[in-house]
């Protein structure tokens, strides 16, 4: 591994471990924005959940089963939340507004981002192409989730770093 790419990596790791750390708690508020966003979101589950168990995310295929997710959806200064959770074969099985009560993982995205995915003919797809981008990253909630989460992140920066 050459001194660059060593430096690199270090500086992807430094940056995810100070972003994951600095992250401020704020009050959930309702935000106007929000209401039609999640509508939308319910109006994508049934297909998602149709198209769910295709959902290939390559190593981090399991990420997304069996977990308990929040949201948190940006607009430009504002935040809006929603959870889901889902099953063995990553289909939603639960929904809902606000911050879920005891989530394993916290996904971060945009409004346009979450939008993308909620009015696509693929929402499966839609959703592996915003993860696999970095529209959507992970946040695990437990040290064993946080680890797998961190991991994955940093592959995927080195991996798009590196054009591949």
């Amino acid at each position: 591994m050459t001194l660059t790419l060593s430096r690199t990596i270090a500086v992807l790791l430094a940056a995810l471990l100070v972003a994951s750390l600095a992250t401020p708690v704020v009050a959930q508020q309702e935000q106007p924005w929000d209401d039609e966003l999640y509508e939308r979101m319910v109006e994508m589950r049934e297909p998602y959940n149709e198209q769910a168990p295709k959902l290939d995310l390559g190593v981090a295929d399991s990420m997304l089963a069996n977990e308990r997710i929040t949201f948190e959806v940006t607009r430009g200064g504002e935040t809006a939340h929603f959870w889901l959770e889902t099953d063995g074969q990553k289909r939603i099985a639960d929904m809902g507004r606000g911050e879920h009560e005891n989530p394993t993982l916290v996904a971060k995205t945009d409004a346009a981002t979450i939008r993308g995915v909620a009015t696509s003919e693929t929402p499966s797809a839609a959703m592996a192409s915003a993860v696999e981008s970095g529209d959507i990253t992970f946040t695990g909630q437990s040290a064993g989730k946080w680890t797998a989460t961190t991991v994955f992140n940093i592959a995927l920066g080195v991996k798009n770093l590196l054009g591949l």
